[in-house]
């Protein structure tokens, strides 16, 4: 009878194990996944370490054609300067890529901008750029610190 018992102790616990197996092999995930899984991680750890992260977030961001992006960029729907301001510097980065300032006036054949144009073009963009970084993502900081950086221009007096 010892015998019997010892046999059936050793089926049920045979029966539970494969169970046991079978719910991690439902709960598990192949090996090469997990460590695709693993080194994407360490990568996004070491750009978040890094601040390199922003530029890998906006790659991975729907992208959408120059023209929406300009369209969105001067829409008036209670969008904000932060906003406005993002979209006209990203729009600026893709144009640049293509060989093309926005932030110059139009080339024609009687007028090429000189270096100096490009440098103050550079130099806007810039200063914009950094308000959207010192904002992150609050609009009511970017107005402040754009602000602040803008100079009263020179106007003649009316006499």
């Amino acid at each position: 009878m010892s015998e019997n018992a010892n046999l059936e102790q050793k089926d049920r616990t045979t029966e539970e194990l494969l169970q046991a197996m079978d719910e991690l092999k439902k709960n598990s995930v192949p090996k090469e996944k997990y460590e695709k899984l693993e080194k994407d991680n360490s990568l996004l750890i070491k750009q978040l370490a890094d601040g390199s992260g922003q530029a890998e977030q906006n790659e991975t961001k729907e992208t959408i054609s120059d023209e929406e992006l300009l369209d969105r960029a001067f829409s008036q729907n209670g969008r904000s300067n932060l906003e406005h301001w993002t979209d006209i510097i990203e729009y600026r980065k893709r144009k640049l890529v293509k060989g093309v300032d926005p932030f110059i006036a139009n080339t024609t054949t009687r007028h090429t901008p000189d270096p100096a144009s490009y440098a103050a073009a550079e130099r806007v963009a810039t200063e914009i750029e950094d308000c959207i970084k010192i904002a992150d993502g609050d609009p009511a900081v970017f107005d402040v610190e754009l602000g602040r950086r803008l100079a009263e221009p020179n106007l003649p007096f009316l006499k």
